[in-house]
């Protein structure tokens, strides 16, 4: 059985041979113009109301959880984790803020769902509650052009799905928090996003500025695939910045397959083993079938590109 979208053809089970690119539209600024000044809500708060839960579901031990179908929330401050739970539920131009969340627990669980223009603000969590925990999580999401900052790890999103394509761009996610237990002396993983499975039609992480500041930390974007298959992904246009691994792959449990596409995106890295900057990653396997100009981010020249980045 095959599908037909946008011109790429892929079997169930199968891997696409093509841009995924098409498959969503293109918002216009690339990652190393993203800043919170054009992402989330511009640091315009007036006219927000507070949610009301009935109008999207209800509430149970601290968290909001969406059950209604079809649900668009907009405008809104919700000061509460959020579990959706329904299809096709749409966030915008709302302040997330919650003051509480469960140890290890996502302060958003995003499946099937889409947030747009929004900022999630993770600041007033104990860092005890949040330091384990991803900011927003889910399969078969979109997230665009949202403010993440105040978590340990910013956003882990997959793909499991063969008719809808997952996407993370046009956000900011920034001053993520180091977290170590002092009675395990267990210290969190920080990435700043993460893809753990994409067994479906795929992922496109697009023009997002991903920055990563404290200096224990996986890195800015980790391709893992820790969860299931990871195949038919689309980076493009970002800036990863910060320390760690910039831009990592690697074949872990399930292995990647052959449509990895890296393209037009500015690596910053901060970390230095004695051997050199960690710019990119591969761990196993093939590694990326398109790597096409990658360049060191270079904040005064022309599109803002440095030295060109070698494939790894």
């Amino acid at each position: 059985m095959a599908i037909l979208l946008a011109g790429l053809s892929c079997t169930l089970g199968g891997e696409i041979h093509g841009d995924l690119s098409s498959l969503y539209p293109e918002n216009g600024l690339n990652g190393w113009h993203i800043n919170e000044t054009n992402t989330g809500l511009c640091g315009k708060y007036t006219g927000l109301a507070e949610l009301d839960p009935s109008e999207a579901g209800y509430v149970a031990y601290g968290t909001l959880f969406i059950t209604i179908n079809g649900a668009t929330i907009s405008h809104k401050e919700i000061n509460y984790p959020v579990n959706i739970q329904a299809e096709g539920v749409t966030i915008e131009q709302c302040l997330i803020r919650p003051y509480s969340c469960g140890r290890g627990v996502p302060v958003v669980i995003a499946d099937n769902a889409i947030i747009r223009d929004s900022e999630i603000d993770c600041e007033n969590i104990p860092l005890e509650q949040v330091g384990f925990s991803i900011v927003v999580n889910g399969d078969n999401f979109i997230i665009e052009r949202c403010n993440i900052h105040g978590g340990s790890s910013g956003i882990s999103i997959g793909s499991t799905s063969d008719t809808m394509v997952s996407v993370a761009q046009g956000n900011y996610v920034h001053d993520l928090r180091l977290y170590t237990d002092p009675d395990t002396n267990e210290t969190a993983h920080i990435d700043g996003l993460t893809i753990r499975r994409s067994d479906g039609l795929g992922v496109i992480i697009r023009n997002n500025f991903i920055l990563v500041q404290p200096d224990i930390a996986t890195g800015p974007l980790f391709i893992q695939a820790w969860s299931g298959h990871i195949n038919n992904v689309l980076v493009q246009g970002n800036l990863l910045q910060g320390h760690g691994f910039c831009l990592a792959l690697e074949y872990n449990a399930y292995g990647y397959g052959n449509n990895m596409r890296a393209v037009n995106n500015r690596i910053d890295p901060w970390t230095d083993n004695g051997s050199g900057p960690w710019y990119a990653y591969v761990s196993g396997g093939q590694g990326w079938y398109i790597w096409d100009n990658n360049y060191s981010y270079n904040s005064g020249a022309v599109y803002n590109i440095g030295s060109a980045v070698p494939a790894p």
